[in-house]
């Protein structure tokens, strides 16, 4: 154990969360890692974590700016029987991130209480269920400690646990649709450079643009718009699998007067291949922002700043 401590107090020292009695008692201490950000020689000097890194980029890699959330550590002054401080308080932000983060992408945990621990996620159908994955097993110290996975992109918690969407004013358009989204998506890209048609999209509209409008952007929706398009795309760069998608869309939308065969021939692809990475990485970039615009729309909803 001292040495997993040692290795991601090096390289993650902000993902410690020490756990303390309302008086001040140290009760215990979780390590709550963001796999996502943590850089591959961290992940891979930790032969558990690099395991369960694997595990899910053979599964499914994380979307552009998805968050992994790994527990990889649990220390509590109680021991081990259930319940425990460490392990409710774990539960509770494993929940909240759940349902209130855009972009949370997998749930792994490793715990050395396993038959304690299986069969509580196993009960929890609702909202802070995982995986028991034997195969990513370790042993630290001499003590098993068994794995449980969550993809939650695949598996979300279902809409009627989240805040209801709130419900457009009079003369108000709906909030769009998933499909819709997507459609809107793809229409501003090809609108991106020309304000008197960009503005007509409708995701001007949204929640996602409309938040960042009144909360800290003056330039207006086509600006917001243009900005959000522009991150979405710049993201699916950093992703190997999605590289092919970042620059094609980048070429084409982002680069003003840019003409598809040109660009094709540039990419050295040929033109139906190319119009597939367009397509799909259209489809790619509406992904990446749609689970912000639901949390936009909660967040707004309830009346929540920020």
């Amino acid at each position: 154990m001292d040495a997993v401590v040692m290795h991601w107090l090096h390289h993650r020292p902000g993902d410690f969360r020490v756990v303390r009695h309302r008086d001040g008692r140290l009760v215990g201490v979780v390590l709550m890692l963001e796999l996502a950000e943590a850089s591959p020689q961290a992940r891979a000097g930790d032969p558990a974590v690099a395991r369960l890194w694997t595990h899910v980029q053979q599964q499914r890699e994380p979307l552009p700016g998805g968050s992994v959330w790994c527990c990889r550590l649990m220390v509590d002054a109680h021991g081990d029987a259930l319940p425990l401080p460490t392990v409710t308080l774990s539960g509770m932000w494993l929940t909240q991130r759940t349902l209130t983060h855009p972009r949370a992408d997998w749930n792994l945990a490793l715990h050395h209480n396993t038959d304690a621990m299986a069969p509580l996620y196993g009960a929890m159908t609702r909202l802070n269920w995982a995986h028991r994955c034997p195969a990513l097993d370790d042993v630290m110290d001499g003590q098993h400690h068994g794995a449980f996975v969550r993809d939650c992109v695949r598996e979300p918690i279902g809409p009627q646990w989240r805040p209801a969407a709130p419900v457009p004013l009079p003369g108000q358009a709906p909030p769009l649709g998933r499909d819709d989204f997507t459609q809107a998506v793809r229409e501003a890209l090809r609108q991106c450079q020309r304000d008197e048609a960009l503005v007509t999209n409708p995701l001007c509209h949204s929640a996602l643009v409309q938040q960042a409008v009144e909360s800290a952007q003056p330039h207006g929706e086509c600006a917001v718009l243009r900005q959000l398009l522009t991150e979405g795309v710049q993201a699916l760069g950093t992703h190997p699998a999605d590289l092919k998608f970042h620059r094609a869309l980048q070429a084409t939308w982002l680069v003003p007067g840019a003409k598809q065969e040109a660009v094709a021939a540039d990419l050295g692809l040929p033109f139906n291949t190319y119009r597939y990475h367009l397509a799909r990485g259209a489809e790619r970039l509406a992904q990446v922002l749609w689970p912000r615009e639901l949390l936009a729309r909660q967040v707004r909803g309830a009346g929540i700043e920020g």
